[in-house]
């Protein structure tokens, strides 16, 4: 009957013979046959590579847009903490800075370097932190000169780093992700007595407002970079969206308290009469 002898059509097979050679159809023969013969999946299956063509296109351009984004961070974040140090070295003076806040900045930027060492994530989504981290070991070591900091306190806070830096590294698979969950109370730590600081005194004093902004923006970049490049890492996620929150406090108070701080640091510089 017709319907026995149209069988063979919609079950096209395309045999390969390794050794003769014979009996092959060629790719494109096979490929007309099919769309000969089934009127009805051929758009259906055209549509479909047409998606498929698009997803990959898309997702190409979405990571190599992720990866411009980091490095570019990365290359911004040599001069993020700058005005900081600059602003400090020019008073000789790391008043309004929070001693306890860059105590906390820096095991959070060290615990996140270390998470996506251990991960093998690529460093286009984490390099603005280690060099971040370095420039906090510059701002807390004038700190520590200008505050004249005991040497008791300064040997017991890098002893402790250097112990909890080597106790990460050695951190099984299963707990590697408490690297980034323990930065929330790092995070609060590095920011909340900055901003109590702020508010009590009623001015930023020395503290510089504009690596605050840069990273408010940074902030919002490494939640794309993460979600195109990682995927849906809640961890990072969460820190991310809670760093932007928090910066983003301090340039409000910035901002508001700009007149203050400017009248408080022209006093300083004066002196007392």
């Amino acid at each position: 009957s017709q319907r026995s002898a149209a069988a063979p059509v919609w079950r096209p097979l395309v045999k390969m013979r390794a050794a003769t050679g014979e009996g092959v159809v060629p790719f494109q023969a096979a490929r007309r046959r099919l769309g000969r013969t089934s009127p009805i999946e051929q758009p259906r299956r055209r549509a479909g590579a047409i998606l498929k063509a698009r997803a990959a296109s898309e997702n190409v351009l979405q990571v190599a847009l992720s990866k411009a984004f980091g490095y570019s961070l990365m290359t911004g974040s040599f001069m993020l903490e700058v005005p900081q140090i600059v602003k400090i070295w020019a008073a000789k003076s790391a008043k309004g800075i929070s001693a306890a806040s860059r105590y906390w900045a820096v095991p959070m930027y060290s615990s996140s370097v270390v998470y996506h060492i251990l991960e093998k994530y690529p460093f286009s989504c984490y390099g603005e932190n280690l060099v971040i981290l370095l420039q906090n070991f510059a701002i807390v070591g004038l700190l520590w000169y200008y505050n004249r900091t005991p040497v008791k306190e300064v040997a017991g806070v890098t002893g402790a780093f250097v112990a909890m830096t080597a106790l990460q590294f050695q951190l099984p698979p299963g707990l590697r992700p408490a690297l980034i969950y323990a930065n929330i109370p790092c995070m609060l730590g590095a920011y909340v007595p900055q901003i109590v600081e702020n508010h009590r005194a009623g001015n930023t004093g020395q503290l510089a407002i504009l690596p605050a902004a840069l990273k408010c923006v940074g902030c919002a970049m490494r939640v794309f970079t993460t979600l195109t490049q990682i995927g849906m890492d809640i961890a990072l996620l969460a820190n991310f969206i809670l760093s932007l929150v928090l910066n983003a406090i301090l340039v409000f108070q910035g901002w508001v308290m700009r007149e203050n701080t400017a009248r408080a640091n022209a006093a300083a510089a004066v002196g007392p009469a």
